[in-house]
Order: structure tokens, then sequence, then C-alpha cells
């Protein structure tokens, strides 16, 4: 695992400014998640850390090292279940990283058993993305993450399409190997109570390249529905 670091990063799309001197240190093991209204910029800052955008000034590091290009160790995950590849089954999709770097089949084969376990999907192996449910493709999109041992794992809205219960359940999933394997995580969400409930410190983003940092202290675990949780985010300002 690793931290990261912008360091007086400006963005800007145009004459518009997404993000103005920006200053921001996650650390190792650190949990961020980053809200905001639509558009002022939550998806850039994730492709940013990423290494698919370029900053204009500024710099961005993840482990002391300058992001300049994507990188296997940060693997992303997305809203959309087409991350997933249609004529791959289950275990061939969460072994895919280890598919690109040359490892054998019977080596993939073992190791993907392992992640699909660790998300109770061991008995799905040789289903196809068509035969699993939205919450499915989003435990194999995490088994992928867990198979590539990332620095830092990015994860844009990846629950945003589910249904509370299942939003839920994926949220515990999430926060359990986060703790098992002591990820560095980034998670964009337009949901203050997952933002509460999931985070070490939240980045809001406002409008005019504007940004505030708040670190989240509520004690672990933490119900989504309890008045403590409630008042953390009626004193957020979007």
């Amino acid at each position: 695992m690793s931290g990261f670091r912008f360091e007086s990063v400006t963005k800007t799309f145009g004459n518009e400014v997404i993000f103005r001197d920006l200053f921001l240190q996650g650390d190792p093991g650190s949990f961020l998640c980053v809200v905001g209204k639509s558009g002022v910029g939550k998806s850039t800052f994730l492709r940013l850390l990423g290494g698919f955008d370029q900053v204009e000034s500024g710099r961005i590091t993840v482990g002391g090292e300058p992001v300049t290009r994507p990188q296997k160790e940060r693997p992303m995950v997305f809203q959309s279940y087409e991350q997933l590849f249609p004529w791959l089954p289950v275990w061939e999709n969460t072994a895919f990283p280890l598919r690109v770097v040359g490892i054998d089949k019977s080596e993939r084969r073992i190791k993907a058993m392992e992640a699909l376990h660790a998300v109770g999907l061991e008995q799905d192996a040789e289903k196809y993305p068509h035969q699993l449910s939205g919450g499915m493709k989003q435990r194999v999109a995490l088994a992928r993450a867990w198979i590539a041992e990332p620095q830092l794992l990015l994860m844009d809205e990846p629950f945003g399409g589910l249904d509370m219960m299942t939003r839920e359940t994926l949220q515990d999933l999430l926060l359990s190997l986060w703790r098992e394997k002591k990820w560095t995580v980034v998670f964009i969400t337009h949901d203050l109570r997952e933002a509460a409930r999931l985070s070490t410190d939240l980045l809001i983003l406002q409008e005019n390249g504007n940004w505030t940092l708040k670190m989240n202290e509520l004690s672990r675990p933490r119900d989504p529905y309890s008045t403590e949780l409630n008042r953390w985010i009626q004193d957020i300002q979007l």
C-alpha cells in the first residue's frame, strides 16, 4: 500500500478552473471519499490520480513516485458493469490483471479462486457476466482489484447504481477488505451517508476550483443511520 500527495495541483478545462492549488496528502491505509455537486470535478480528480489525465501545474505522487501514466497497481472500479469482459467467465475476469503480466493459467486460476472466496463468489466462478446481478458484478470488480494487490484502489461511484440493501452489503464487504488488506482507497460518491460511513477523510470539491478537507473521526463500526453520523452529515456544506 502507498500514500499519495497532491502538491499545489491546478487543473482547468478551457476557462473553467476545476482545482486551484490543491494540496492533499493521503496516508497509507487511508480511505478518502470525494464528494461534491455534479460537474465540480470528482471524476477528474480520480483520473488525475490514476494517471489517465495530466495537471497544468503542481504534481501528484503515489508512494513518492510521480504519477505519469496508468499502472496496474492503481486499479479502478467503475459504476458501470461494462468493466467486465462479457466473453470471459467470472474467474478469468477476476484473474485478468495476472494474465496481462504473463502468469500461467493454472496459477491464475488458484489466485482467482482465492479472490472470489474473499468476496463470496467462489461458487460462481464459471458463470459469465450476463448471468450475474449488478451487485455480483461489483463483487467481481472488487475481486479483480484484490488480485492486483493495489498500492492504491480507485473507485468511481462503484455502488451508485445498486439498491440500498445491496449497496450497504457491498460497503460492509469493502470495509472488511480494506481493514484486512490495509488498502489505500480513494472513493468517489454523491451519497454523503455512504461517505460518512466509509471514509477516514472527506474531500469536498466546490465550484470555481475551491475545496475543503474534513477529517472523519466517527467511531467504528458506523451505523449509517445513527444520530452521530447524521449530525456529521449535517455539518457538510457542498
